[in-house]
């Protein structure tokens, strides 16, 4: 009997150069470990289409959320509108997000964020294989970042945080890397 899949969303976080950021899954994952990916998880089922802008779909807003969050929360790319909270204060907000100590509505709201749907273009709709016994809806969303803040890996799901130009990622990919 298949498994239902959980609804996901992902960044495709592109830099100005064209390059595309990925993430590598720690061994001890059971979902995909030691894999590149997207940043990106599930939709909580708590999730809101609060602070999302751009888009009439609650349901689409939601993803996009759950996009931006799951990026924050792994490579600490904040890809919301906001004034500057500077670095360290993004920083210690990321760590409140990890260690359940705040919610993203709240740090949302504490920097005067926003998300811009419309900056988080639909590029895939990936649905894992019926065979597998943890699968995932997975929305894709290429998000463009230009800014000055610049990824960060803190240990734990995640063992790496590259920036890759695409055809390097699929000449990676063929290689079995």
């Amino acid at each position: 009997m298949a498994v239902e899949p959980k609804k996901a969303a992902a960044c495709i976080i592109m830099d100005a150069e064209g390059r595309i950021l990925m993430v590598r899954r720690s061994l001890q994952l059971r979902f995909m470990p030691g894999h590149y990916a997207f940043p990106g998880g599930r939709v909580d089922e708590t999730e809101s289409a609060e602070f999302v802008y751009g888009t009439d779909d609650p349901v689409h807003a939601r993803s996009v959320k759950a996009a931006a969050r799951e990026a924050f929360e792994e490579t600490g790319l904040f890809l919301a509108e906001a004034r500057d909270p500077g670095a360290e204060a993004l920083r210690n907000a990321r760590m409140d997000l990890l260690e359940n100590d705040a919610d993203f509505d709240a740090i949302l709201h504490a920097f005067g964020a926003r998300i811009d749907a419309a900056k988080y273009e639909t590029v895939a709709n990936w649905i894992t294989p019926p065979s597998n016994p943890i699968r995932f809806d997975t929305l894709y969303f290429l998000v463009q970042h230009h800014g000055p803040q610049l990824p960060e890996l803190i240990p734990g799901e995640l063992i790496g945080i590259n920036w890759f130009s695409p055809l390097d990622a699929r000449r990676r990919w063929q290689q079995g890397e």
